[in-house]
């Protein structure tokens, strides 16, 4: 969706300067640049759509959500399309409907994924009219929930005394016709019938009691301190662990992407590398303390980070140094922080 926002900005950015952009247009020769009344009018129709994605990527890097959220971000998104789409003249429907298709083809590959399903399915808030809502099939419901079932089980095998005995029967044997060995087989077949039939052996009480909303969560609890609240508790000790296994999944990498793009701002064509040292000092504030030995603790801090991140003269990596240095030494920016 990074590209989208991409998209939007510049659309907006173009807005603002129409009347600057019209005004160089008349000067040039040939009509090939100039943009006429159906383009701006296109921008403006296309604003509001792109508006919709842009809310959808804002919600995906809102207090790191996860997996768990991605599904009905898809669907409000899908909705809202649905509405604007109905409001609109015909010729302009029909670029909603296309934002509709690929908005559909997000969520689609998503309800193909089994962690997506999984983290949906442990979000104790709404997991039973979310897969109602997305139009999941009775069915694949059911196959999310035995998927559910059958990690719960082998969890809680492997931390169980026969899980212990099996890991040790399945070890490699010298010797297979020893006597020791032909004495022992029958034991061996009594562990190989107790692992064929799990059901025997897992406790699956936690999960019943987690289908049956025994446990409800409280009214804008976060989902990660409500999973651990169970596990302190003891309501949930080892679901609580399958739980965050999928709940601690990003459910975007838009922040990590925003990221990148913020970094243009540092790394230009004219200074594109930095020493790991500089780099160093960027990153550790304590490092870049060190560096400004004799800066005032109370505000240096924040200048340096702030002067190294937001300088956009292209300036040497020593003169970069150098420019923040004397302008914390001076202290000529104390009233501002």
């Amino acid at each position: 969706m990074t590209h989208w926002n991409y998209f939007l900005k510049q659309v907006q950015r173009a807005q603002l300067l129409k009347n600057s952009i019209q005004l160089y247009t008349q000067t040039l020769h040939g009509s090939a640049c100039v943009l006429n009344d159906e383009v701006w009018a296109s921008m403006e129709f296309m604003e509001p759509i792109l508006q919709m994605f842009e809310g959808a990527c804002n919600l995906f890097q809102r207090e790191g959500p996860t997996k768990h959220f991605v599904l009905p971000i898809y669907n409000s998104l899908i909705k809202k399309l649905h509405h604007y789409a109905c409001d609109s003249p015909p010729a302009w429907s029909q670029a909603c409907h296309a934002a509709i298709d690929k908005t559909h083809k997000y969520k689609d590959h998503e309800m193909k994924n089994n962690d997506t399903l999984m983290a949906t399915l442990l979000n104790p808030s709404y997991w039973q009219g979310m897969f109602k809502l997305i139009g999941l099939t009775p069915q694949r419901s059911q196959e999310v929930m035995d998927a559910l079932s059958q990690e719960y089980l082998i969890l809680t095998a492997d931390s169980s005394p026969i899980g212990e005995d099996l890991r040790v029967s399945t070890s490699p044997c010298p010797n297979k016709d020893s006597p020791q060995r032909k004495l022992l087989k029958m034991y061996d077949c009594a562990l190989q019938l107790t692992s064929s039939n799990p059901t025997q052996t897992g406790n699956m009480d936690e999960v019943f009691s987690y289908l049956q909303n025994q446990h409800p969560i409280m009214e804008g609890e976060d989902i990660l301190k409500y999973w651990k609240r169970q596990m302190i508790t003891g309501a949930y000790p080892e679901l609580g662990k399958i739980a965050l296994r999928y709940l601690l999944i990003p459910a975007s990498s838009a922040a990590i992407e925003r990221v990148f793009s913020q970094s243009g701002h540092l790394i230009t064509p004219t200074r594109a590398r930095m020493a790991s040292k500089t780099i160093a000092h960027l990153c550790c504030l304590k490092d870049a303390l060190d560096l400004y030995s004799g800066s005032d603790l109370q505000f240096s801090c924040r200048i340096v980070v702030t002067i190294l991140l937001t300088v956009i003269c292209p300036l040497s990596e020593m003169q970069y140094l150098v420019f923040a240095k004397s302008l914390v030494s001076s202290k000529r920016f104390i009233g501002t922080y």
